[in-house]
């Protein structure tokens, strides 16, 4: 195998060998490298992961990314400067929360500029209609409970095992907004793609709560997730809406593909 660095300048080799011209062959390749000791060959096309563990801390996660196998000849390749083009696909899924805050009509104390209440001619405060949040809410914590942690891969995830959760206790809490905040930002959260059953895996989200009055409160969630197939190569964005009476409308997640994204590290072309 040959170890090859890919960066934004694009591909650099450690060592290079001479094209023997009535060879074939085949290019094959993987990311990330450390995944070597995990990985047998099934076939000339093929790989199999023995035993892939993820982390289940969101920002610790490693995403997996393998090119189709590519064939070619010496002479196909017409000499230097020719390459071979790669395929990359993610492996994983690439989970999502986005959170929203309800927005109700409430009666308001009309303010100056200096923020004190503005009165009339007989002394009572101005008040006027506006749209504001139902609750205002700084999520300190989400997390996909009931998701598998290890499993094989050999075309297909299989031999599941290690069941348990995946997502972020954050250092700072985030503040909810009616546009909607994505919890796992543009990254996302990555999953061992799995066929789920209703019920399966729950998603639990914990929040300090300040209600209009000032009241202040820590409040959790536990939201069932429907029946799903998360699979490779795929985006799922959920979304969740914090409502006045506390509860949380959860919606079926957005799904789209995962686009192909710069690497840059290390990979192993066979």
């Amino acid at each position: 195998s040959r170890h090859v660095t890919h960066s934004l300048d694009g591909w650099n080799y450690t060592d290079t060998e001479d094209w023997l011209p009535t060879c074939g062959y085949t290019f094959r390749a993987y990311f990330p490298a450390s995944l070597e000791s995990l990985i047998s060959e099934v076939s000339p096309d093929e790989y199999k992961i023995q035993g892939y563990e993820i982390a289940s801390q969101y920002g610790k996660q490693q995403d997996i990314l393998m090119a189709e196998a590519a064939r070619t000849t010496a002479q196909a390749l017409g000499g230097d400067g020719t390459t071979v083009p790669l395929t990359f696909r993610h492996l994983l899924s690439n989970l999502n929360v986005t959170l929203k805050v309800e927005q109700v009509e409430r009666e308001e104390t009309v303010l100056d500029d200096d923020g004190n209440p503005v009165v009339d001619e007989n002394g009572n405060p101005v008040t006027e209609m506006k749209w504001v949040n139902a609750i205002d809410a700084d999520v300190k914590a989400v997390a996909f409970t009931g998701v598998a942690q290890k499993a094989d891969y050999n075309g297909a995830w299989t031999n599941y095992t290690g069941y348990a959760s995946v997502g972020d206790n954050m250092q700072s809490p985030v503040r909810v907004t009616p546009e909607g905040v994505k919890i796992f930002g543009e990254d996302g959260l990555l999953a061992i793609p799995e066929t789920l059953s209703d019920g399966d895996v729950s998603l639990y989200i914990l929040a300090d709560i300040t209600l209009p009055n000032g009241t202040r409160m820590q409040k959790d969630w536990t939201l069932r997730v429907p029946a799903a197939t998360w699979a490779p190569n795929n985006k799922y964005n959920y979304t969740a809406t914090l409502t006045e009476d506390f509860n949380i409308e959860f919606e079926e997640p957005k799904v789209e593909s995962w686009s192909q994204e710069q690497m840059s590290g290390t990979v192993i072309i066979r």
